[in-house]
């Protein structure tokens, strides 16, 4: 079979630095003929020069609008038959963008999704948390999924084109792979889950980053799941976050309401439900908690034990905000 041309689309603002790293790892790929976009959306640095420099195309946005404008900005202008969406953060590792491209350009496929990787630059508990956790629930999803990562994906161009791309309401970086994942699936097309295909996330989070990002997270899958509620042909399909996680957070949060007031009523009846809502959420999340002792030693488990409850505590609010602002009228 003939190697499909690749475009690599890249969306960035003001990036220069990881971008420059992101460039030379795509140059090193081997893939023939391949096509790198930079969707500038609107820099004010060195970033598009820096761009151009290293043999990139770069298409700019012609009223900045955000991520999802700019992918769809780079997509309009790329050649390939199969388009590569990353971020100027990503670096992909010797054979990884090949590995992705043969993964979505196999027989039956329309696309693939690719993972992170367990190497990473940094070494703090919380960039550890989050690299882990997406690593940890992505690599446990089927093979055929209803989602799309934009770290590490490619499409069937035609298959981007049919489905319209991006949602342009999401401007900030949100869930708007994710609506076009279930979209492309609510359309029959089969994207595949690349484990083969790692690529190294160079972004350092401190602990507020983490909850801020899952706060927000959950907020907007609320939204996204409210919106698609009359829509029986994405209501079956999973979302990236599995399930057990929210209902263990939820149980979690139902469980220190009813332990305070249990304190407050000395209720022994509210202490028991307490304590039964507690290890539900625990064992909820054991084997994500468990795979971070394996693989970070016994004082990142520790440290994630007790970050895991905040976490839980900043989804339970996100949701809550999600599901309110729905009601008032806000649908993103």
């Amino acid at each position: 079979m003939d190697q499909p041309r690749v475009s690599v689309i890249i969306p960035v603002k003001n990036q220069q630095r990881l971008l420059v790293q992101c460039l030379a790892a795509l140059r090193e790929s081997g893939l023939p003929d391949l096509e790198i976009i930079v969707a500038d959306d609107g820099c004010t640095d060195g970033t598009a020069a820096a761009a151009e420099a290293h043999g990139a195309r770069v298409a700019r946005v012609p009223q900045p609008g955000g991520v999802s404008a700019a992918r769809n900005a780079g997509a309009a202008v790329a050649q390939g038959q199969i388009l590569v969406f990353t971020d100027a953060d990503v670096v992909f590792p010797p054979g990884a963008l090949r590995t992705l491209v043969d993964c979505a350009s196999a027989p039956g496929a329309d696309g693939a999704v690719g993972v992170f990787s367990g190497d990473m630059p940094f070494g703090n508990f919380a960039s550890i948390w989050k690299n882990h956790w997406m690593r940890y629930t992505y690599r446990r999803m089927p093979d055929r999924i209803a989602l799309f990562f934009t770290s590490a994906a490619a499409l069937r161009a035609a298959a981007f084109r049919e489905s319209r791309g991006f949602d342009e309401n999401y401007r900030a970086p949100s869930v708007e792979d994710t609506d076009l994942g279930r979209r492309l699936a609510a359309r029959g097309c089969n994207i595949r889950l690349c484990r083969e295909a790692e690529v190294i996330h160079h972004k350092r989070y401190g602990v507020a980053d983490v909850l801020r990002v899952d706060y927000a997270r959950a907020r907007a899958l609320v939204r996204l799941a409210l919106r698609e509620r009359a829509n029986p042909k994405r209501r079956g399909a999973a979302f990236s976050v599995p399930l057990a996680y929210p209902l263990g957070a939820f149980a979690l949060c139902a469980a220190a309401i009813f332990s305070g007031a249990a304190i407050a009523t000395r209720g022994a009846a509210l202490l028991a439900a307490a304590a039964v809502l507690f290890v539900l959420a625990l064992v909820s999340s054991a084997g994500f908690l468990n795979s971070l002792r394996q693989e970070h030693g016994a004082a990142v488990f520790v440290k994630g034990l007790l970050f895991w409850g905040a976490d839980c505590v900043a989804v339970c609010l996100g949701a809550a905000s999600g599901a309110l602002g729905f009601l008032l009228g806000k649908r993103y």
